[in-house]
Order: structure tokens, then sequence, then C-alpha cells
């Protein structure tokens, strides 16, 4: 993750410098930003479930009884694994579609970018079953 981060804040800063200081823009580089951006907020998403990170009010989460917290850790946890069930199906769907449209200025398949999106469903399904299963919790839950 850290990675694509870099490489698109490399990407990003080189088409600045050859756009607006060289002024001569690099053909791809909004291509591959959009492309790496598609993975960072995935991928994103993906670790968001897996860290327990995503929104919760830590207020009325923190007033709740013991086992009413519990029952909305579990809740929550089930609705991650539908929302990315539902990324994970329509995601081949899409992606299947998109195997035959191309970037111009890359060279490559959309269904690279296309692929962040099912990828990323079962992720988010995998770690929020664990989190389910292991009854683990973040610092909102208890």
């Amino acid at each position: 993750m850290a990675a694509l981060f870099a490489v698109l804040i490399v990407v990003t800063n080189l088409a600045v410098v050859f756009r607006y200081l060289l002024n001569d823009p690099l053909m791809w580089s909004d291509e591959a930003s959009r492309l790496l951006l598609i993975w960072v907020t995935f991928m994103g998403a993906a670790i968001g479930v897996r860290r327990g990170s995503h929104f919760a009010v830590a207020l009325v989460v923190s007033a709740l009884p013991d086992s009413l917290r519990r029952s909305l850790f579990t809740l929550s946890n089930l609705a991650m694994m539908a929302f990315g069930a539902v990324f994970l199906i329509v995601g081949v769907v899409v992606l299947r579609q998109m195997v035959v449209v191309q970037y111009v200025t890359i060279g490559i398949s959309m269904a690279w970018a296309y692929l962040a999106i099912p990828v990323s469903g079962g992720l988010m399904v995998t770690y929020a079953a664990v989190r389910v299963v292991s009854g683990g919790h973040d610092a909102r839950t208890g």
C-alpha cells in the first residue's frame, strides 16, 4: 500500500514538474495517476476494514453496555462483509466488460483498474469475517 502511494506521489509530482516547469506534459501521467489512485482508494478501504477504522461514533459506542457493544461490533462487521461481497460480485461483472477497453496513453487494459474492486471486496469480506470469528475489537468498541 505504501509503495502504491509513493509511486502515485512520484508520478503526480513528475506530471506537475513536466507540465508547468518544463512546459512538456507527460501524456501518460494522468492515466497512470488515475489507475494508482483507484488502487490506493480501494486497498485503503480494505485496510480500514482490517483495522476496524471505518466510521463509528465513539461517544455513542463507548456509552453502550458491553453486550450491546459486542452485538453492534458483530453487526457492523457483518455489514462490512455484505458490502465487500457486493464489491466482489459486481466488480467481477464490470471487470469482465472492461477487459477489451484500453487506456490510450499507457496502453494497458482498463481491467487493471477495475480489478481493484473485486480484490478490495474479497479482502473486506475476509478481514471482516476474521474480526467476527476472533471477536477482535478496535479502540472505539472496547
